[in-house]
């Protein structure tokens, strides 16, 4: 057996344990933060929401990072204005996507995912996404129009929106899949400015291609300059789509 491959070995049996530890501290944190926000909700009801979408994102996301040993470099974040809503677009690579994105807003910004309606069936990692964010299911157009409704609530709110375009993890090879139109839309519909974020040097701490893999390591989070919507209409979505994947391209090949 070559050096190389040993080596590898090595590496992969590492990177197994250290995931086997971060998802201890992840089970506990999403356990601890779904009793909070079930107790909240029990006693408060709706006027919970706002307490619990900032105990989630600004601690108990927080937490998860820092005792995964993941450090996040910020860029961009004077675009947020409080009180506004915007419709943040990401590239989506990996697992803890939402756990880092969720740190990276200023305080006073707080934010709702667009998330798959399978999340909900979670044990309770469900009752969180029941509670803080928009279940659509992707296969059903009624879901999909509910969906859209919903989201622009949370934009009229003054809250924002964070949708990854392409719909999935993306475990290929290539930057970027393909873009799917529906964070394009609500932005325009709603005229609401879009903040692209790109998540740069995630595939190094979780990469999707492996069931049980995670590290330690750096991570940036660029956000660019507004992109203003007054004015457009559908048959603008197609070049707002292209000016968004060339943002996230150029960050994703330096």
């Amino acid at each position: 057996m070559s050096y190389f491959c040993v080596m590898n070995k090595i590496i992969r049996g590492l990177r197994f344990i250290w995931a086997l530890y971060t998802f201890i501290i992840l089970a506990i944190v999403v356990l601890t933060t779904a009793l909070f926000i079930w107790t909240t909700v029990l006693l408060f009801g709706k006027k919970a929401y706002n307490l619990n979408l900032y105990y989630s994102q600004k601690i108990g996301c927080k937490l998860i990072c820092v005792f995964s040993f993941i450090f996040i470099t910020v860029h961009g974040r004077k675009y947020f204005k409080r009180g506004e809503g915007n419709v943040i677009i990401g590239n989506h690579n990996s697992n803890y996507d939402i756990f880092i994105n969720s740190t990276t807003l200023p305080l006073h910004s707080v934010f709702c995912f667009l998330s798959k309606s399978e999340l909900a069936k979670v044990p309770a990692f469900g009752i969180i996404a029941r509670n803080l964010t928009v279940l659509v299911d992707r296969r059903s157009m009624t879901s999909r129009v509910k969906s859209l409704g919903k989201m622009k609530e949370v934009l009229n709110s003054g809250k924002s929106v964070w949708i990854f375009p392409e719909g999935t993890r993306n475990k290929t090879d290539e930057p970027l899949l393909e873009f799917q139109d529906g964070a394009f839309q609500l932005a325009v519909q709603m005229k609401s400015p879009i903040i692209v974020n790109t998540l740069v040097g995630i595939r190094h701490i979780n990469n999707p291609n492996y069931t049980v893999d995670m590290s330690p390591g750096l991570v940036h989070s660029y956000f660019e300059a507004p992109i203003s919507t007054e004015g457009m209409t559908s048959t603008d979505i197609p070049a707002l789509k292209e000016q968004v994947r060339n943002l996230m391209l150029a960050r994703l090949a330096k």
